[in-house]
């Protein structure tokens, strides 16, 4: 009863945020509570169904599923994929119809599940708000414990595995990084021994990032991602992580001409709904700005991991 007379106060703390930032009306709220009501079973009936699997399979490790969005990221695909695999059981990419050999790549890996979806050849960031905020359902009463992400963010801890368990056991149901910008003067060589992570080390704090892409989806009815995922407002038993050990790497600097190619193709495609709602506005950005911005970002940049 204290545990639900406290999930009480969260939501209504989340809503009211919401109402203030949004203006969203009493009867979200209302929507809100009759929401968490319903699906407290269901929590518990998922929490039971994982449990089981795991007994029947004799599991002792957390399972934790990835979903991404992609689109003609054939270059990083491999440095990401590599990176998730040593803590990450089962992928969910949804493909925007890529056209660079990013199908074939991924349709090469067992553990990856592969969805296309289309936005009629634009970049349209409202679709993805709807994927990252509803794709990841699918893992409820299968998977410990979901991540949500682009292809460029890597969920970076010295002991993964070990930091996993311990906050699972801790009953920690939102993970809230500390995100960095990782910087490069080039694209690095991709070799299976050595990842983004080794490579790439330097960077600088960006709170832009300190986003919550790791939770549970048993315990964690909405995740109510904003753009981008920069911020959310979740709904369920709701509790982060206490220490600031957890990194989000995010791996779009890595050299001044794949930046500036990466902002001109999704510049060709922005969408009339992005226009409108001025979301993604970076990649309008002329040539020249962002080869300044490159610069003075690669000579502020410091360590970030320390091998």
């Amino acid at each position: 009863m204290n545990r639900i007379r406290f999930q009480y106060q969260q939501i209504k703390h989340y809503v009211n945020i919401l109402k203030k930032d949004e203006g969203v009306s009493n009867w979200y709220y209302f929507y809100a509570v009759l929401k968490i009501t319903f699906n407290l079973p269901l929590m518990f009936f998922y929490s039971m169904r994982l449990k089981s699997y795991k007994r029947k399979h004799r599991i002792r490790r957390p399972i934790v599923h990835c979903y991404a969005t992609c689109w003609n990221e054939v270059r990083i695909l491999p440095f990401m994929v590599d990176h998730y695999s040593k803590f990450v059981d089962q992928f969910v990419f949804y493909d925007n119809y890529s056209d660079d050999g990013t199908l074939d790549y991924l349709q090469s890996y067992n553990q990856v599940e592969l969805i296309q979806f289309d936005t009629s050849g634009t970049y349209d960031e409202q679709k993805l708000v709807e994927i990252r905020n509803n794709a990841w359902k699918k893992s409820r009463g299968k998977a410990d414990l979901v991540i949500v992400c682009d292809v460029d963010e890597l969920m970076y801890h010295e002991h993964m595995d070990d930091y996993i368990a311990r906050s699972l056991k801790a009953g920690v149901t939102i993970f809230k990084p500390e995100g960095y910008n990782m910087i490069s003067p080039i694209f690095p060589n991709y070799t299976k021994n050595s990842g983004l992570a080794d490579q790439v080390r330097q960077g600088w704090p960006d709170p832009d990032f300190n986003k919550c892409l790791l939770f549970n989806p048993q315990r964690i009815i909405e995740m109510n991602f904003t753009a981008g995922s920069h911020y959310c407002y979740p709904w369920g038993i709701v509790k982060f992580n206490s220490d600031n050990s957890l990194k989000l790497l995010h791996y779009k600097y890595l050299g001044k001409e794949y930046l500036i190619s990466r902002y001109q193709m999704y510049k060709a495609r922005y969408s009339k709904s992005n226009y409108k709602l001025e979301l993604g506005a970076q990649y309008l950005q002329d040539v020249d700005v962002i080869e300044t911005d490159f610069k003075e970002k690669l000579n502020k940049a410091e360590p970030v991991i320390r091998l």
